[in-house]
């Protein structure tokens, strides 16, 4: 089973509970650019997000914490990278 969300504080909770990041990826099709995490996992993951938005989910802090700051890490790379890419293809594009 595979779970998206742009939520980061979400997505720091289900990979501090053990769901595995599959992909991360920028979307922009909405009014404004975000990140969209995705996970994989059993059935589990469908219960860490009945949980999380029942306020029934727990965590130990220290390891949230972690999980959040890794999440922010690759989630901001992924945008420098992005931007990067757009700078790229204005240059080709003579948009410079």
């Amino acid at each position: 089973m595979r779970l998206a969300t742009s939520d980061l504080y979400e997505s720091g909770f289900f990979l501090c509970s053990g769901a595995r990041l599959a992909e991360v990826v920028p979307d922009r099709s909405g009014a404004s650019p975000k990140i969209v995490f995705t996970f994989e996992g059993g059935c589990e993951i469908e219960e860490l997000q009945k949980n999380y938005w029942n306020g029934n989910a727990t965590v130990n802090l220290a390891e949230y914490r972690r999980c959040l700051e890794t999440l922010k890490d690759i989630m901001f790379r992924r945008m420098r990278e992005q931007e990067r890419e757009n700078n790229a293809r204005r240059t080709r594009n003579g948009f410079r």
